[in-house]
């Protein structure tokens, strides 16, 4: 296993594993833990923070699999 930072800078070789993570999100909150608010059709958790300014650590497999995840964002932001 491997922690990768992705970032704005980065993020453009990371998007079917930040897809992976957002799905993981859905699943964890809307499946797991009942939050009603934030279900989507698509089955995406994707919310306001998740923008340009977010940065991302993917506990990725040695196969490339999602393992686990953490949000950052600019203290500086809302």
């Amino acid at each position: 296993m491997r922690v990768h930072v992705v970032s704005a800078h980065n993020r453009s070789m990371y998007l079917d594993e930040i897809e992976a993570m957002h799905r993981h999100r859905h699943e964890l909150f809307v499946g797991q833990l009942g939050w009603r608010a934030l279900e989507s059709a698509d089955g995406l958790d994707i919310d306001e923070f998740d923008g340009f300014d977010a940065t991302y650590l993917l506990a990725l497999s040695d196969t490339g699999d999602l393992l686990g995840s953490g949000r950052l964002i600019p203290s500086w932001r809302r």
